[in-house]
């Protein structure tokens, strides 16, 4: 087994970190992403549980939860941060998120269950160029996605594109700001 410092994400201020799965694939079917293709299935909640304490009994103070879109059901996310929270589990963690379903009260019940970072795909600033990848939100639900994060405490890791068909130079200079 290699050794936990080879685990590390820059979130976690160094920490080393185990991951977790609560579901597979991904509901959604973006066109530079081959992971919607491979279905989508939730682990039922106690398993997942069950292996966070696993985690946390391991001596792991961080966690990814490494979901494709860990609010792909958004009920279910908000069902296990609500058990995490009930829990004795006190693991920092992190994951990735789409805009759409994600809301004050999803944020808000993720920074109890320990969330400190969400990552989501903005992919880039043109809702044209994002609409013609599959991906379904406007601007104004990103940034109210963001906005409900911080409130909540949890930071925001943006991921963006570069080199989508049809991207400009002044698409990517729009994206950077």
């Amino acid at each position: 087994m290699l050794s936990r410092d080879a685990y590390r994400l820059p979130f976690h201020s160094g920490q080393s970190f185990a991951s977790v799965l609560a579901s597979y694939g991904c509901p959604f079917s973006c066109t530079f992403c081959n992971t919607g293709q491979l279905g989508y299935k939730l682990r039922p909640i106690e398993e997942t549980l069950a292996d966070m304490q696993i985690v946390q009994q391991m001596g792991f103070r961080a966690m990814y939860l490494r979901d494709a879109t860990a609010n792909g059901h958004r009920e279910s996310l908000l069902e296990l941060c609500r058990a995490m929270a009930k829990s004795n589990l006190t693991l920092q963690w992190n994951t990735f998120c789409t805009f759409k379903p994600f809301d004050s009260e999803l944020a808000q019940a993720m920074s109890r269950a320990g969330c400190t970072v969400v990552q989501m795909g903005f992919e880039t600033a043109s809702e044209t160029l994002r609409a013609q990848t599959g991906k379904a939100f406007d601007n104004d639900s990103a940034m109210a996605a963001v906005r409900y994060a911080h409130e909540a405490g949890i930071k925001v890791c943006g991921h963006f594109v570069l080199g989508l068909p049809g991207q400009d130079e002044e698409d990517v200079r729009n994206s950077a700001t």
